[in-house]
């Protein structure tokens, strides 16, 4: 495995703590240089990776010692926890991603639509 951490800025100020594994055969088709200046996934891509789909977690994670001064805030600061899984065409995973990201920099939003069904009501994703 390949394991990179990254921190990600907006408007010169931290917004994110990122922590990324990638298999070692496509970790070697790039270098630390290259993820300084290329989204993760076009570098996948380049190296003829078929980004077919992911699956992701939303959460709640507390600033650590760690993560704290490189995002610029407390430890026990609140945090947004984002996991996510992506998958190649095959469905073999080719990336996984723990993201901490400052709330007050950052925002998760979601489409939904209302479904009416014979059991219960709900709320669905569009």
């Amino acid at each position: 495995m390949q394991r990179a951490v990254r921190i990600r800025s907006l408007k010169g100020a931290p917004l994110s703590y990122l922590t990324t594994f990638v298999p070692a055969d496509i970790g070697r088709t790039y270098r630390g240089e290259d993820l300084a200046t290329t989204p993760l996934l076009s570098l996948l891509e380049r190296s003829g990776i078929v980004v077919s789909s992911a699956e992701q977690t939303i959460s709640a994670a507390l600033a650590d010692a760690e993560t704290a001064p490189a995002l610029g805030i407390e430890i026990g600061s609140p945090l947004l926890s984002v996991r996510r899984v992506v998958y190649d065409q095959d469905g073999r995973p080719v990336e996984f991603i723990k993201a901490l990201y400052r709330p007050d920099l950052y925002q998760h939003r979601m489409s939904l639509t209302r479904v009416q069904g014979e059991e219960a009501n709900h709320w669905s994703p569009t």
